[in-house]
């Protein structure tokens, strides 16, 4: 009988050491600010050295190209937050200054985008850009060695169907 009450005990007391990690996780999750998908269209450019070229204000020279922003089609300048894949703005310089459109995570009460998916805009046509492994047929997120065959990745750039919004070349 012993036996059968200290299994039940540690069986309880297991189950609500659970039961409490869940309902942390579920706190934590409602905690996270909500946020709404879209799509914004620029060039990506250093934020320190936009606001002096397109507001005349003047940063300290350390932070010219510490932040990535967006410098919208209308004006606005919107700083990125250098994830896995916003960090690829950094890493390459082939992908800034030039038009781009952006589907990222607009989160309330802050104004940094996190970057869900890349796109070139060129030639009237959209793009999607990552990275490829050509050895191993993987896809990254930004330049540099693959994370499998460390062997270079190349920049990709995929067609999207305008109408489907599918891209069109695997």
């Amino acid at each position: 009988m012993r036996a059968f009450v200290s299994i039940a005990l540690l069986t309880l007391a297991a189950t609500n050491t659970v039961a409490q990690k869940d309902a942390k996780k579920v706190t934590l999750k409602e905690h996270y600010p909500k946020f709404r998908t879209e799509y914004v269209q620029g060039k990506v450019v250093y934020l320190g050295e936009a606001l002096k070229q397109y507001y005349g204000i003047s940063t300290e020279p350390e932070t010219h190209q510490r932040t990535l922003a967006i410098y919208t089609r209308d004006g606005q300048l919107l700083p990125l937050a250098e994830n896995l894949r916003g960090r690829a703005f950094r890493t390459d310089q082939r992908l800034r200054n030039k038009p781009m459109e952006l589907f990222v995570r607009r989160y309330e009460k802050h104004p940094i985008l996190q970057v869900i998916r890349t796109y070139e805009l060129r030639d009237e046509k959209k793009y999607q850009v990552d990275y490829w492994c050509d050895v191993c047929a993987i896809v990254m997120f930004e330049q540099g060695d693959c994370a499998c065959c460390q062997d270079n990745n190349r920049l990709r750039h995929r067609l999207v169907d305008q109408k489907t919004g599918i891209t069109l070349d695997r």
